[in-house]
């Protein structure tokens, strides 16, 4: 392993991640790290049971996970997974490559990153990005 790789191991591992990082690079688990860094109430998210909701999740996704990505109300029902009500504001935008796709902050036109390290993935770079709107509440 050359010196560069080992320093750069050393550097990701002194980053704390509020979620498990497998949750970044997921649709479902994005569209929850969205809604956590655009939400106003952060109280109100119990990571640590988000965390432990995750791991059961990757164990036996058919168990929890019963709708895709084709389905219209496929954002609620990710935040109604972990016990999260969508954010009244919540500028995201679907974002999809040809390796992946993700959820992501999406304000006044430019993707915001999810990860604490500020990472950019190949998806924010060469993605599609699709901006999501949702119904005002009185509509």
């Amino acid at each position: 392993m050359s010196s560069m790789t080992k320093r750069m191991q050393k550097d990701i591992s002194k980053i704390s991640f509020l979620f498990p990082t497998n949750m970044y690079s997921n649709a479902y688990g994005s569209v929850v790290v969205s809604a956590y860094i655009l939400s106003e109430n952060k109280e109100n998210y119990d990571l640590k049971e988000i965390g432990k909701k995750w791991r059961k999740i990757e164990k036996n996704p058919n168990k929890y996970i019963k709708f895709g990505l084709s389905d219209e109300k496929f954002i609620d029902k990710c935040l109604d997974l972990f016990g999260i009500e969508r954010p009244k504001d919540f500028p995201i935008a679907m974002v999809v490559s040809n390796l992946n796709i993700l959820f992501v902050p999406y304000v006044n036109g430019e993707l915001y990153p999810i990860r604490e390290d500020g990472f950019i993935p190949y998806t924010y770079k060469e993605g599609k990005v699709y901006p999501i709107t949702f119904p005002k509440e009185n509509e």
